[in-house]
């Protein structure tokens, strides 16, 4: 290997990837999920502003952290309703907890899809 053409990466770039890649492992935690996937986000930026355009390793690392907090958030609305379904004896709470859901559920999925 020649040590002209050897790419060294940046403090940064290695960051977003951990930080990233944490953030995916740990999206059961969501607490955990939505700090790794923050420091992954920082890093993305503060190593763009030295590479641009940013470099495959940063892009990884954003893909990562967005991913680890988007798992998150899914499992955390998901958990919310089976919550709901739980307690629809207790407070009454829970149908319209399921109802929100279910009308942001609607509108949103044509969005995206």
């Amino acid at each position: 290997m020649d040590p002209e053409k050897s790419k060294h990466y940046s403090g940064f770039e290695i960051g977003s990837l951990i930080f990233g890649g944490l953030s995916i492992l740990l999206c059961a935690w969501v607490y955990a999920s939505l700090f790794c996937g923050a420091f992954g986000v920082l890093f993305y930026f503060l190593g763009k502003k030295r590479n641009v355009p940013p470099s495959t390793l940063l892009q990884a690392g954003l893909l990562c952290s967005l991913l680890g907090i988007c798992i998150a958030l899914v499992l955390t609305v998901y958990t919310v309703i089976i919550i709901g379904r739980q307690s629809n004896g207790l407070h009454g709470g829970g149908e319209e907890i399921q109802r929100m859901l279910r009308k942001f559920l609607d509108n949103i999925m044509p969005a995206i899809f």
